[in-house]
């Protein structure tokens, strides 16, 4: 990957720049649950190894280029690509507290049992 420089990275790995105003930006950010419409760009970083001893090296270099990445962004997450060991605390902080706690509510009405949770999973609230 570019940021990581000489490290040792597959060639399988991807960086994916999606453009994503027009559309995006024409709804109010709180029409919907996805955030940030503001953005002009949406920005992914993508490890692909096609050997399991790259993987330990390639999960690295891809959290560095993220977090290198980071430094140019508003500070919000697409949670879309998350990955699934992002957590709670990052999945709340992706909608902010008002939206999060909207959504946890429709979850608790159309959802309670959680049997919707193979996904960034926001979950109801405890019983």
């Amino acid at each position: 990957m570019i940021l990581a420089g000489g490290r040792d990275a597959s060639p399988m790995s991807q960086i994916h720049v999606h453009h994503v105003e027009g559309a995006v930006a024409r709804a109010g950010q709180d029409d919907t649950a996805f955030g940030r419409r503001d953005s002009r760009y949406i920005v992914n970083v993508t490890g692909m190894w096609p050997d399991s001893a790259l993987q330990e090296g390639e999960i690295a270099t891809v959290r560095a280029t993220a977090d290198a990445l980071r430094a140019y962004s508003p500070g919000a997450a697409y949670l879309n690509f998350f990955d699934a060991d992002e957590g709670d605390a990052r999945i709340r902080a992706a909608y902010g507290a008002e939206k999060y706690e909207r959504l946890v509510a429709l979850k608790d009405r159309y959802d309670p049992d959680n049997v919707f949770r193979l996904n960034q999973n926001i979950r109801p609230s405890q019983r």
